[in-house]
């Protein structure tokens, strides 16, 4: 499948884990020593896991797999976080 796909897939996929998502790159940023490295950790399987379902061969299916989390993860949180935002600003 395609990057645009690929990303597609897994943020419909990851849709439900969003708030647990978001609980552990938070306590992460908080530097919670029982939740430091699990983003990446959580990051290098997705991306694992997408390697073999991608278009992209050899080395360069690394690298795109790797975009392909990042950017279902961000496309997936964005929202919730600019949510927040509008709300925090509106409220003002």
């Amino acid at each position: 499948m395609s990057e645009p796909q690929a990303i597609e897939k897994l943020k419909l996929l990851l849709a439900p884990m969003a708030p647990l998502l978001l609980e552990v790159a938070t306590g992460e940023l908080r530097h919670q020593p029982n939740l430091i490295g699990v983003v990446g950790v959580i990051t290098a399987g997705l991306a694992s896991r997408v390697v073999p379902r991608l278009r992209t061969r050899g080395k360069a299916a690394r690298t795109a797999a790797r975009r392909v989390v990042d950017a279902a993860l961000v496309g997936l949180l964005r929202p919730t976080l600019g949510s927040t935002t509008s709300s925090q600003s509106s409220s003002s």
